[in-house]
């Protein structure tokens, strides 16, 4: 975290704009959207550079036509349970959305075998607690980044914001 993924994160939406309008309207924080996709996959991990598959869905197998469908697809997620259940789609800032989605499941360490076995709980059984507190906390380092590189909340004029860049 830090000026190497602000800048990483700049050239991605210089170099797919289009993402932009898929958010425009939607009651999504973009910094939230921006950050999540840079830490599941660096905008780098071959589900992103061959499938358009910034989010990991279906354990990266799912293809996407471009950047802009699978922003499209990750931010109208959150309108659906158990994401609507948590207000996710209602939070007042950036900070309160991303504790909203990691409270509504939307990570589990029980299914992180990336993780080594050391940051695992000894039980080998993440609670949902835990797994909502290491979500939140791994991704809230990137959303600062993202509102250091592109300061906005949510999209109300894409071409604006493009225009911007």
């Amino acid at each position: 975290m830090g000026a190497g993924s602000q800048r990483n994160m700049l050239r991605f939406v210089k170099a797919n704009p289009d993402m932009i309008k898929a958010l425009e309207g939607k009651d999504v924080f973009f910094p939230v959207i921006l950050a999540m996709g840079y830490a599941e996959s660096g905008f780098n991990s071959d589900a992103a550079k061959y499938r358009n598959n910034y989010f990991g869905i279906a354990n990266g197998k799912t293809k996407f036509s471009s950047p802009r469908s699978a922003f499209e697809y990750q931010a109208d997620l959150f309108y659906q349970k158990p994401y609507s259940d948590f207000g996710v789609t209602s939070a007042k800032d950036p900070y309160q959305q991303l504790r909203r989605i990691a409270d509504s499941g939307y990570y589990s360490g029980n299914n992180d075998f990336s993780l080594p076995s050391n940051q695992r709980p000894p039980f080998k059984n993440w609670t949902k607690k835990q797994s909502a507190d290491k979500y939140y906390n791994t991704v809230k380092g990137f959303v600062d980044d993202a509102l250091k590189a592109i300061p906005v909340g949510k999209i109300v004029n894409a071409s604006q914001l493009i225009a911007s860049l």
